[in-house]
């Protein structure tokens, strides 16, 4: 991908999915500090603004690239839409969406994309080996010989340190690369300080809140968790990691009838089973629940519309469907 082929004295817009994580964070970053000097015209846009954690990054970082948490005008034009880390248009903003959907369409992902890509796509660059989007960006610069400086090393680190749950997640060729970006002046340290979290109030108590009706299946020795609150569904779902799921459901409805899950898993679930919450029952979810999902194979999440109580049902039974290879009723095997 020769960027000054692409993108000189072009008019580009970077974005990525709503609330962004730190990979979509730096990766969008990273690129947009690249095309910069490049491109007559960027603009960067983070959907509904960066996650808590990733504009800590951005602030401590010191990351010199303004964004926007929407596209302020429809009226303006791009020659190019860069979307990265976001297998799903459900996932962006209307006003982005519309903009994307006008406009060639490049997309950068690790994901695994179960619809057909847009009509408008250009070019895409999948890497689903290289585990995050981060880390496909820093090999996209690299090979465009493009200086980056410890800052950007160090956001780009924290991307990757954050989509394989700390290399928990990992292969030799992820690994090499790591040592790359920590030899050229990433600091390895800072980018691991930083993703310690410190919890307010409103995430104690949505924690609280979700522990209180949890419910929890069993299947063999599979421990399988679902429950509701409508704030911090990645930090409940951690939580409910942390005391001994190895699968957790969050279903969330902050506003009727649109409702989200997010899922996590423990990397020995996926080992095992071969399971991808991403590709094999986010997707799944996403369809029933007339919208779209998708994901990592331990993490993944769907949006749509439904009664909250029922998508539990309906995740319980996906999952096991999938275990089992048959239906089973959740009263069955629900823990009391």
């Amino acid at each position: 991908m020769n960027l000054k082929e692409l993108f000189e004295k072009k008019k580009v817009l970077i974005t990525c999915h709503k609330n962004a994580d730190i990979d979509a964070a730096a990766s969008s970053a990273a690129l947009a500090y690249a095309l910069k000097s490049i491109a007559s015209k960027l603009v960067l846009v983070f959907p509904e603004g960066l996650s808590k954690l990733s504009k800590k990054y951005y602030e401590e970082l010191k990351i010199d690239l303004e964004y926007q948490k929407d596209i302020e005008t429809l009226d303006t034009d791009f020659d190019y839409s860069i979307l990265l880390d976001t297998n799903s248009m459900l996932q962006l903003s209307e006003n982005v969406r519309n903009i994307i959907e006008k406009t060639p369409l490049i997309i950068i992902d690790h994901h695994i994309w179960k619809k057909k890509f847009p009509e408008n796509i250009k070019l895409s660059v999948i890497k689903r080996n290289l585990l995050s989007t981060s880390a496909i960006v820093y090999n996209i610069l690299k090979s465009n010989n493009i200086k980056i400086p410890s800052n950007i090393l160090t956001f780009i680190l924290a991307g990757i340190l954050y989509d394989t749950k700390r290399l928990a997640l990992v292969n030799p060729q992820v690994l090499r690369i790591v040592a790359d970006i920590i030899e050229e002046g990433a600091d390895y340290a800072k980018a691991l300080k930083l993703m310690k979290h410190e919890m307010d109030v409103s995430e104690r108590i949505a924690r609280l809140k979700a522990s209180m009706r949890l419910k929890v299946y069993r299947v063999g020795d599979w421990l399988i968790a679902v429950t509701r609150v409508d704030a911090f569904e990645a930090s409940v779902a951690r939580l409910i990691l942390e005391m001994g799921a190895h699968v957790v459901f969050v279903v969330s409805q902050p506003k009727k009838p649109n409702i989200r899950v997010i899922a996590r898993s423990t990397p020995d679930f996926y080992f095992k089973t071969k399971i991808s919450l991403g590709a094999d029952i986010m997707t799944e979810i996403g369809k029933t629940i007339k919208g779209e999902g998708g994901g990592h194979d331990t993490a993944g999440g769907a949006q749509g519309a439904g009664d909250p109580e029922e998508v539990k049902i309906l995740c319980i039974k996906t999952l096991v469907k999938k275990l089992l290879g048959r239906e089973v009723s959740p009263n069955i095997i629900e823990l009391k």
